[in-house]
């Protein structure tokens, strides 16, 4: 059974977004299932989840450990979330991150260390994965980089908008020098 460390956008908003700590597949799946889909990012395995006696746990440990921890959590038709997910006593819980079937860009990528500063670098369009993302995700990234979009529109338009706004963002200004001295004699006062 695979162990990671991960971020949990809570209720699905990545304004409130709270680290967890050696998670297993069986849990990112509660977590997405209550939160919603894609609210587990940053997704890097570590390893491999152990029992009390330094074993892997097994199927029916992980099983009885995700039922304690949120067993109480319930959908709006007071079904718990771990029964809708593991039904029955013997269910079969996730083991590994692929089962999932996540996207990619829940998983956390691998960067080239970057030298400190004091100052949040720009953007760079070309580390955008934009594409990658689910239209939510999109909306979300908007949201957090103060883009004006319309959520309604299509993933494609909504892309194009956020790439545009991001371009102004790293263009420098138009230089106002010189605009005063277009100014009409005939209309100018001198005291």
């Amino acid at each position: 059974m695979e162990l990671a460390n991960a971020y949990l956008a809570l209720g699905g908003d990545t304004g409130h977004t709270v680290p967890q700590y050696d998670v297993t597949p069986a849990q990112v799946a509660v977590l997405e299932a209550i939160h919603g889909a894609g609210s587990v990012t940053e997704i890097e395995v570590i390893g491999v989840a152990q029992n009390e006696h330094g074993r892997p746990r097994s199927n029916r440990e992980e099983l009885r450990r995700v039922k304690e921890i949120y067993g109480h959590a319930k959908n709006g038709n007071g079904i718990p979330y771990v029964e809708m997910l593991y039904p029955g006593a013997a269910a079969r819980v996730f083991e590994a991150f692929d089962e999932l079937e996540l996207i990619g860009s829940q998983f956390k990528t691998k960067a080239a260390p970057k030298a400190a500063t004091n100052a949040a670098p720009a953007p760079d369009m070309g580390e955008l994965d934009l594409d990658d993302m689910t239209k939510a995700q999109i909306v979300a990234f908007a949201k957090r980089e103060a883009i004006e979009i319309d959520a309604g529109r299509k993933k494609d338009d909504l892309i194009a908008t956020i790439r545009r706004a991001l371009a102004e963002r790293n263009t420098p200004a138009d230089d106002d020098e010189g605009e005063d001295e277009d100014i009409d004699d005939e209309h100018s006062v001198i005291n």
